[in-house]
Parts: structure tokens; C-alpha cells; sequence
């Protein structure tokens, strides 16, 4: 066995909001790219102009990005992207609550990541990451060839 069951399946790689001009239209997006069982996937989603607009945006990317590498039938829907500053806490805390499905499978997962001011883009996609991993963990398994199992049997 090559220990690969202890390794991290979804690495977060990048994470972005820049201005896009289209036609003399400006618009900002949000970027968030995962490596995914050594695959570079990419979530890109058009930042709203309301309070916290990018956060969402980058909680939106972030399950846009595991999504394309989930087994087709898997699906994520985001509840609520809350960033929280705490009296006990000198960061702020986001939150993400996330439902999530997969055949007959339903979950409500909450997700959380403590960040300064400066990260709070990274802390939104470490919030969903931490939210959907046991699942992802799982849905990665369902996809893996059946034969993955008769090798570890041969060990």
C-alpha cells in the first residue's frame, strides 16, 4: 500500500477576484482553483454587487470546481456564506452551510475557517472545503475502478 488513503484528496491551489472588461463592460469574478487527486479543476462564477458578493462568489467557484471532479450525480448548493467577527476572536470567522446530495444521500454540511482580513478569500474556500471533505472523501471512492480493490488484495 502506498499510504495514498492518509493523503489530501482536494487541495486548494488558487483563489482570485479580479475585473474582467468585456466590450467596455467591467464586471468582477471570482476564481478558485482546486487540485483534485492530481487534477487541476477550475470554478469561475461572476462576483453580485451586494454586501459579501465575493465571498459568495468564492464559496460559489469553490463547489463549481469540486463538482467537476465529483461522479456525475453529485450535487452542492449553497445555504449561506456568514462572516462573523466573534468578541473572543481578534479574526473573523466564516461559515458556510452547504447542501449536498448523491443518490438517495442528503447532508447539510457547515464548514468553518478562522482568517485575518487579509485571507478572508482563501478562509470562504478553506469554509466549503472544510464543509464538504468527508463527502468529497466519499464521492472520490464511489468513482474509483473496482479494480483498485483486487490490488490491495494481492498485497
Amino acid at each position: 500500500m502506498s499510504g495514498s488513503k492518509t493523503a489530501r484528496r482536494v487541495l486548494l491551489k488558487k483563489v482570485d477576484v479580479f475585473t474582467k472588461n468585456v466590450l467596455g463592460e467591467t464586471s468582477e469574478q471570482a476564481t478558485v482553483a482546486l487540485v483534485v487527486e492530481n487534477r487541476l479543476v477550475f470554478g469561475q462564477v461572476p462576483v453580485a454587487p451586494i454586501e459579501d458578493g465575493a465571498l459568495q462568489a468564492i464559496a460559489l467557484a469553490t463547489l463549481q470546481a469540486l463538482l467537476k471532479a465529483m461522479p456525475k450525480g453529485a450535487k452542492f448548493v449553497l445555504k449561506k456564506v456568514l462572516k462573523l467577527n466573534p468578541k473572543f476572536l481578534d479574526e473573523f470567522l466564516v461559515v458556510t452551510i452547504i447542501d449536498a446530495s448523491y443518490d438517495d444521500l442528503e447532508l447539510n454540511l457547515t464548514g468553518a475557517s478562522i482568517v485575518r482580513q487579509e485571507k478572508l478569500m482563501w478562509g470562504t474556500a478553506n469554509a466549503v472545503l472544510d464543509a464538504t471533505n468527508r463527502f468529497t472523501t466519499f464521492l472520490l471512492e464511489v468513482e474509483k475502478p473496482e479494480d483498485d480493490d483486487e490490488d490491495e488484495l494481492d498485497d
